[in-house]
């Protein structure tokens, strides 16, 4: 899965640094997983001409391995799948103490406009817009390229396949319940034999902060740490009048609400304005004893706040300062946003996140 931070990371170094393409770049794609893995399918790695290496799939291996993979491909130009198993690379997965099964495929990039692709997710996700990405790997040669095909509601935003009959199986071959996760399936595509990677490309998880004080700029720094985007809102010249038609054209339901203006009946009324939208978060700091006001008050004003209203907001870790209430602010965004339960995981059973979903034959 990319993360925002993934994307962001890869197009800055390609934009900044052109020594990755000389004499060619090597992007490396996790397409499948089985079992315990760092990340997910569809997160990727950027291995430059000159050594540079930017973000990866582990704490430490199989990048070694990637990375000596790496500089064949940089010299031969043709695409390289790596897999990662208890057949062929058991030492490895020891090693890196998750003893998953990782598929990742190495294809070499000539130029920047190979990276096209995360432009167009970086434009989708500035315009808040959800889409679907077919990656299509051929299956051989294996000097073939590696194409991208991206489509928003029906309408296609990028084709690198260019082909009119391989692009119309691929739309139709997308599971209608893709969900969050990603899923490898083998096709033939108009008479070629490929692997290809669905995605779905969802908007990253955006924060809207209200307050002028030490912790909103606490969360805010944490905010930009993740490539999260967030809107500042200042309750001394910001009107709840005008807050509510600020939401108008801001909320969407991958945006989380955090009032922390100090004042409860102004934390009161841009709370309620906020739980009038689709945020599947509204989160006020405070005590437990003005938490049970605040709900009060608030289900006096909207009904039923339902399970969006997080007040205190936060994970209990004890916070002593900004920066602290900031961590468990930010984690708790992310439990919900993952559906995750946010406790800790020596107490629990679920898994840390899903893996990829693939079709019969791939395994």
């Amino acid at each position: 899965m990319q993360t925002a931070k993934d994307v962001h990371a890869l197009l800055a170094a390609a934009d900044s640094d052109a020594g990755l393409f000389a004499p060619r770049a090597v992007l490396a794609t996790l397409v499948r997983t089985e079992g315990s893995s760092f990340r997910r399918a569809g997160s990727r790695m950027l291995f430059g001409g000159n050594g540079r290496v930017m973000r990866g799939f582990s704490g430490g291996c199989p990048e070694a391995d990637l990375a000596l993979r790496a500089r064949r491909v940089i010299a031969s130009g043709r695409v390289e799948r790596a897999v990662y198993d208890r057949e062929r690379s058991l030492d490895l997965l020891i090693e890196a103490g998750c003893g998953g099964e990782l598929e990742i495929i190495l294809e070499p990039l000539a130029q920047r406009s190979s990276l096209r692709f995360l432009d167009v997710i970086a434009g989708l996700w500035q315009s808040r817009s959800t889409a679907i990405m077919a990656s299509v790997f051929p299956r051989e040669p294996a000097s073939a390229a590696v194409a991208h095909v991206i489509w928003r509601r029906g309408e296609i935003v990028l084709d690198e396949v260019q082909e009119a009959n391989r692009t119309a199986v691929l739309l139709a071959a997308v599971d209608p319940q893709l969900g969050e996760a990603a899923t490898l399936r083998r096709i033939a595509v108009a008479g070629m034999d490929a692997d290809v990677l669905y995605e779905p490309i969802v908007p990253p998880t955006q924060l809207v902060l209200i307050g002028a004080n030490a912790v909103a700029d606490a969360v805010a720094r944490a905010a930009q740490e993740l490539a999260w985007p967030a809107l500042r809102i200042d309750p001394k010249t910001t009107t709840p009048e005008a807050f509510v038609r600020l939401l108008r054209d801001t909320i969407d339901r991958h945006t989380f609400v955090v009032s922390m203006t100090n004042l409860f009946e102004r934390d009161v009324e841009f709370a309620a304005a906020a739980l009038a939208t689709p945020a599947p978060y509204v989160g006020i700091l405070g005590s437990h004893q003005r938490a049970v006001q605040m709900r009060q008050r608030l289900q006096e004003i909207c009904g039923d706040v339902g399970g969006r209203l997080y007040t205190p907001a936060g994970l209990s870790i004890g916070s002593e300062d900004a920066e602290q209430i900031a961590i468990s602010v930010v984690a708790e965004i992310m439990a919900v946003a993952r559906k995750k339960s946010g406790v800790p995981l020596s107490r629990s059973s679920e898994s840390i996140h899903t893996g990829t979903r693939a079709s019969e034959g791939l395994r």
